[in-house]
């Protein structure tokens, strides 16, 4: 109901947008067994009844949920119990999940690793980054000087960036520009994010795959979460 038409979503993004820990959805996932607490989060991507959501989960009875949460509601806050009380609009998701894809790109890339100094790793990541930001801001995104900064620090390797520094500078240009909101905006990402992914796997940088279904999600707009 929640993933790409005909598919199952990913379980890592399911437990980011429900606000549970990967690892928790994992272990349930093995257990076939879901707790109240993990449940009811998982509930809340629904607006169907969310107690009827969580017998269904735990228990497969009572009626499935039909209707995912499509409302924009503003950012996403959780009570001190773990329950989401708010949603982050479409463009905040969008963004969140380009910044996860991102930073598991860079966090398993051993090159950046490789010798002193400016590293070929950081070289090639800056290199990329910047064609990235320099299409979107072809495109008329905003808040994209930001992420070139960002890139170009990677490529003079002075001062480069952690990985939260650079998936937070994605997440920023995707959030705050209303392009992402329009259907002609989100082609023009899926087709950066492509590029982007490509030149990444050309320098051989691995896990680029889940920049590449992103950019397949948003170009065939199959997924009630984009």
């Amino acid at each position: 109901m929640l993933g790409p038409v005909g598919k199952k979503l990913p379980l890592a993004w399911l437990a980011d947008l429900a606000g549970v820990p990967r690892s928790t959805l994992k272990n349930a996932a093995a257990r076939d067994s879901l707790s109240y607490d993990v449940a009811w989060q998982i509930a809340g991507l629904f607006d169907d009844d969310r107690a009827a959501t969580v017998e269904w989960l735990r228990k497969g009875t009572r009626r499935a949920p039909t209707r995912p949460r499509m409302v924009s509601v503003g950012s996403s806050e959780t009570q001190s119990t773990g329950v989401i009380t708010q949603r982050p609009d479409r463009a905040e998701r969008l963004a969140g999940i380009a910044a996860r894809a991102f930073a598991l790109v860079v966090r398993a890339a051993d090159r950046l690793e490789e010798g002193g100094g400016t590293k070929p790793g950081q070289r090639q990541l800056g290199d990329a980054l910047l064609a990235f930001a320099s299409e979107l801001m072809r495109t008329e995104f905003v808040h994209t000087p930001a992420l070139i900064a960002v890139a170009q620090r990677l490529i003079e390797g002075a001062n480069p960036p952690d990985v939260a520094t650079i998936a937070g500078a994605v997440y920023d240009v995707l959030a705050e520009s209303p392009r992402v909101r329009t259907a002609e905006g989100r082609r023009d990402l899926a087709l950066a994010l492509t590029g982007l992914a490509k030149q990444l796997t050309e320098a051989r940088f691995p896990r680029t795959h889940g920049l590449l279904d992103l950019a397949r999600l948003l170009l065939h707009e199959e997924s009630a979460i984009l």
